[in-house]
């Protein structure tokens, strides 16, 4: 669930900000909060007056501080519509596993994942308003396994069985320093060029032509399932 406060930083904004995290909390909710500063994009939510409080892109209040019981209602309400519409959703899941030492990785793998974390906002944004959920899961490597490192597997399919990608290997300074022994890592060859991470619009074209549908299209083929079984709506 994502809830944005819209407002310019004031103290009610940052009041209403703190009432809504609190009774996520209470209500065991998971929420994407967001604050919205700039004006034109708070004029594109056709509020004029702040604070305002905006709810799966939907606006529940503005122009006062709503109380926390109907804060909480409003949570409920949108928590009830998101759970009965995953229900109908198809689902593209995609997993990236990458080197973790102690909680740290290498630059290569932290680019990708930035650059994974902000394609799988923007594809959900796209795609859920036509019934497709992106979900994203991480698998944290040790050292025996840095040969499988910054790897992005889409319903069980790698990116380079999905896409025309040679996969290589260079020296990884980053790697080497972390792990305190030479380390070689993944490069990808992408569109002409060659990548230590792996690029945004790999990751966006290789997440459509999984789900078998074309870039700014979201109508999934006849007969086909987004998670790969052959089935009809079993995700």
């Amino acid at each position: 669930m994502n809830i944005k406060i819209l407002g310019m930083g004031c103290t009610n904004c940052k009041k209403l900000h703190q009432l809504a995290e609190e009774c996520a909390k209470e209500l065991n909710v998971s929420v994407e909060m967001e604050k919205v500063e700039e004006i034109q994009k708070i004029m594109e939510y056709g509020v004029m007056v702040t604070p305002a409080i905006v709810i799966n892109e939907k606006v529940k209040a503005y122009g006062r501080i709503p109380s926390k019981e109907e804060i909480k209602g409003y949570i409920k309400e949108e928590n009830l519509d998101n759970n009965e519409d995953v229900c109908k959703m198809k689902t593209l899941k995609i997993e990236w596993r990458h080197l973790d030492v102690v909680g740290e990785t290498c630059n290569r793998c932290y680019d990708t994942g930035e650059n994974l974390t902000q394609e799988v906002k923007r594809l959900n944004r796209v795609l859920q308003p036509q019934g497709i959920v992106v979900e994203l899961t991480e698998s944290k490597l040790d050292e025996t396994q840095i040969a499988e490192s910054n790897i992005i597997i889409f319903n069980g399919v790698p990116i380079e069985d999905i896409l025309n990608i040679e996969v290589s290997k260079n020296y990884c300074d980053s790697c080497t320093s972390l792990l305190g022994t030479e380390a070689y890592c993944r490069t990808v060859m992408y569109d002409g060029s060659e990548y230590e991470d792996i690029p945004a619009k790999a990751i966006r074209e290789a997440a459509y032509k999984a789900l078998g549908i074309e870039q700014g299209k979201t109508s999934l083929p006849d007969g086909s399932s987004s998670c790969g079984c052959n089935s009809n709506g079993c995700c």
